[in-house]
């Protein structure tokens, strides 16, 4: 492969070179849509396979339509979080032009699943998540995607994770040309829409419209239309508060676990009663199942306590296991191999949990609806806590394998 001096004059990405690349190979086109200036094709390279975005022909000559193409992907290589499409590089491919080579997404878009039928409030709390995760690093960063739909919302195939695409229409604050009206009409915020000054508050607009696409229950439907406030100061001022006050545990269950134990005092208070009207003998056995209600409650909590503790060390356990093969990745293949072991393994913690759950805490106890779902809403969070401490770790070597 040439590499010529093509660097980057725009300031934002420094000493970035262009490359001169005939090495694609298996170039296939994959999209062109007739209201946009560029298109997309698929390519194999060193044996593994990338989107190639590039401008239309009618386009390809054009100063400022080129420039749009380089902020482009200006923008997109400064970004590496595992749930945003990776910018890898820009090349010039004879019969095509100057090139943007993107990480490929084995899966669907959001919108194709939603048509499905197939997203499941669980699957969809579980997506909305990782959006809000990319979103928050995106924004950490300045940059405001301005085009967020379910059609530019990947899923993997393996494991339903997130991964934003398309970031045509972004901008960033070191940016300051094109800052035109943009997105689409459907998901774009007023001030988006009339062409106004935007920061992060108008992606929470179009998270909110996709939230209530996806979610229905009363606190979806609160958080949506706080997102969608049609005054930007009336909506949420960061996406992390977005994330923590739409996938907060409910306070049902606790409720729940409340009205139980009081219904069970109770019960306990009409049985004392009940015991001083009795002969002796029947007040011995009144007392003594009383004595085993009060045993039972304390039993079951203890219990569930020691099924956490055993779990969390399952968690620890099996995930240390896991991330100590990360510094040791040395190849495409082995990420890959390294990637599709997520999904099992998660599979392997929520099996295993179940397991060790059905084993200490019996189906027939008033409390075991209450402590599964506490069970689970802690397993999940554990996962998420892992996930979060390894992400930057992880972020990077996908980066650096991916250029590979």
């Amino acid at each position: 492969m040439r590499r010529d001096e093509l660097t980057s004059d725009s300031g934002f990405v420094d000493d970035v070179a262009v490359t001169t690349s005939n090495t694609f190979t298996d170039i296939e086109p994959l999209y062109s849509n007739p209201k946009t200036h560029s298109r997309l094709f698929t390519a194999t390279l060193r044996g593994k396979r990338f989107v190639l975005k590039a401008l239309k022909e009618e386009y390809s000559a054009h100063p400022s339509y080129r420039e749009l193409l380089n902020k482009e992907f200006e923008i997109g290589y400064r970004l590496s979080h595992p749930n945003i499409a990776a910018t890898l590089g820009m090349h010039n491919v004879e019969g095509i032009g100057e090139v943007i080579a993107i990480e490929y997404v084995d899966g669907i878009t959001l919108a194709e699943a939603l048509n499905s039928g197939s997203v499941t409030d669980t699957m969809a709390r579980h997506i909305i998540a990782e959006v809000c995760d990319a979103l928050h690093y995106m924004h950490s960063l300045q940059v405001i995607h301005r085009d967020l739909k379910p059609e530019n919302i990947m899923l993997t195939h393996n494991g339903n994770h997130v991964k934003i695409i398309d970031f045509g229409l972004a901008d960033s604050d070191t940016h300051t040309i094109f800052k035109q009206p943009a997105g689409t009409r459907r998901y774009a915020s007023p001030e988006l829409v009339d062409g106004q000054k935007i920061d992060n508050r108008s992606d929470i607009y179009s998270l909110g419209i996709i939230i209530g696409m996806m979610l229905h229950d009363r606190r979806a439907r609160r958080v949506a239309q706080r997102c969608i406030s049609e005054k930007r100061e009336a909506r949420y001022a960061d996406v992390d508060e977005v994330r923590r006050e739409l996938l907060r545990p409910s306070h049902k269950m606790v409720y729940v676990g409340i009205g139980t134990a009081i219904f069970a005092i109770v019960g306990i208070a009409i049985a004392a009663y009940n015991i001083g009207k009795q002969s002796a003998s029947t007040q011995q056995s009144s007392v003594a199942r009383v004595a085993q209600v009060i045993d039972d409650m304390n039993s079951e909590e203890a219990k569930y306590k020691r099924v956490v503790a055993d779990v969390d060390t399952l968690i620890d356990s099996l995930f240390a296991d896991y991330y100590s093969r990360l510094p040791h990745l040395t190849t495409p293949s082995e990420l890959d191999s390294y990637c599709n072991d997520y999904a099992p393994l998660i599979e392997r913690i929520d099996s295993l949990a179940k397991m060790r759950f059905a084993e200490s805490i019996a189906t027939q106890s008033t409390s075991y609806a209450t402590y599964r779902t506490l069970m689970e809403q802690h397993v999940e969070q554990r996962i998420v806590e892992y996930h979060r401490r390894y992400e930057p770790a992880t972020a990077e070597v996908i980066r650096h394998l991916s250029l590979k």
